[in-house]
């Protein structure tokens, strides 16, 4: 399983995120980071949800994760809550 590292998290810490896209059916939760320093747009992806509490537009403030159930992990941030089995940041994303 492929997660967010320490690194990643503090990286974000700051951002605007802005839910892009919701498959129940891949089981996949998308967010799209606008980096206006760096002019790109990334993707913050979660995979495997069991449970999401969050809102459409994320500032994202001090992002923590923490081990959940048997093979899942929970993230959370102020009232953002989402349980997952895996996550990453992509430059490049396919909505197909």
């Amino acid at each position: 399983m492929k997660n967010l590292s320490e690194k990643d998290l503090e990286t974000l810490s700051g951002q605007k995120a802005r839910l892009w896209r919701f498959l129940p059916s891949h089981d996949r939760l998308v967010f799209l980071l606008k980096d206006l320093v760096k002019e790109e747009d990334r993707y913050l992806i979660f995979l495997g949800c069991e449970q999401i509490n969050i809102t459409v537009l994320w500032s994202i403030q001090n992002p923590v994760i923490k081990n959940g159930d048997v093979a899942s992990y929970v993230l959370t941030d102020g009232d953002i809550k989402i349980q997952f089995e895996e996550s990453r940041i992509m430059g490049n994303y396919d909505l197909e």
